[in-house]
C-alpha cells in the first residue's frame, strides 16, 4: 500500500487557528468537560485543539486580528527564549517544545494540542513583562511606610502573588496606591488581592530582586 501523505499546514496558520479557537471558546479548554461554578454542574465543551483540528484545512479561516496576535505571540515567545539563553536561564521542556514548534515552517494535526497553548503562554509572558515594568517604575519612587513595629493601614494594590508550597503560604507584593512598595506573607488567599489592609511593619529593606525598590514588609495582616 502507498504510504499515506501526512497533512501539513503553515505554522503561522496553525498559530492563527490557536487564537481563533481561544476567541471562540473565550478561554483555553483542554478537555471536553468543564465544571460550571454557576450551575454547580459539568458541561460539555469543545477543546481548543479540536476546533483547530476540525479547521486544519482552513475551512473556517482565522481573522486578520487572529493572524496579528499569532505573529506577535510567535515573535514574543521566540524573543523571550533568546533572552533567557543569553542570561543563562533554562527553559522548561514545555516552553522549549512550543518555541521549537513556532520555528518550524509547517505543522501537522498532531501539533494542535501544543500550539493551542500559544495564546495562554503569550498572555502569561505579557503579564509578567508588564509587572516587571511596573515594579521598575516603583523602584525610583517607593519610600518606606513607617518604622519596624508600627501598625499601619494601607489601600493595597496587588501586583503579584505566588504560592510558596514549602511554607504553605502566599507571598504577596504590591503598593499602597502612592507607588510605595508593600509585601507580606499570608496563609489566607483572600488577603492576596487589592483592598484596604492593616498590619505591623516587620522590616524595611531594598529588594535586589525588584530593582532595589524600598519595600515595607508587613506581618499580622488583616483586611479592614
Amino acid at each position: 500500500m502507498p504510504k499515506r501523505e501526512i497533512q501539513t499546514i503553515a505554522t503561522r496558520d496553525l498559530a492563527a487557528l490557536a487564537f481563533m479557537a481561544q476567541r471562540m471558546n473565550g478561554t483555553l479548554h483542554r478537555d471536553n468537560r468543564v465544571f460550571d461554578a454557576e450551575s454547580q454542574d459539568w458541561r460539555e465543551v469543545t477543546p481548543n485543539k479540536e476546533i483547530m483540528r476540525s479547521n486544519f484545512e482552513l475551512n473556517t479561516r482565522p481573522t486578520e486580528q487572529d493572524y496579528e496576535q499569532a505573529d506577535a505571540a510567535i515573535a514574543a515567545v521566540q524573543g523571550d527564549a533568546v533572552l533567557r539563553v543569553l542570561k543563562g536561564q533554562r527553559l522548561n521542556d514545555f516552553v522549549h517544545s512550543l518555541v521549537e514548534l513556532t520555528k518550524q515552517a509547517t505543522a501537522t494535526p498532531r501539533d494542535c494540542g501544543l500550539m493551542a497553548f500559544l495564546p495562554k503562554t503569550f498572555a502569561t509572558q505579557t503579564e509578567r513583562e508588564n509587572k516587571t515594568l511596573e515594579v521598575a517604575g516603583l523602584a525610583s519612587t517607593s519610600v518606606y511606610l513607617g518604622q519596624v513595629g508600627e501598625k499601619i493601614t494601607v489601600d493595597f494594590v496587588l501586583i503579584d502573588k505566588r504560592y510558596l508550597q514549602q511554607y504553605n503560604c502566599w507571598s504577596v507584593f504590591g503598593h499602597d496606591g502612592n507607588n510605595n512598595c508593600v509585601g507580606f506573607l499570608t496563609q489566607h488567599e483572600n488577603l492576596a488581592r487589592s483592598g484596604r489592609i492593616q498590619g505591623k511593619v516587620k522590616r524595611v529593606q531594598q529588594d535586589q530582586y525588584r530593582g532595589g525598590a524600598k519595600v515595607t514588609g508587613l506581618n499580622y495582616v488583616k483586611a479592614i
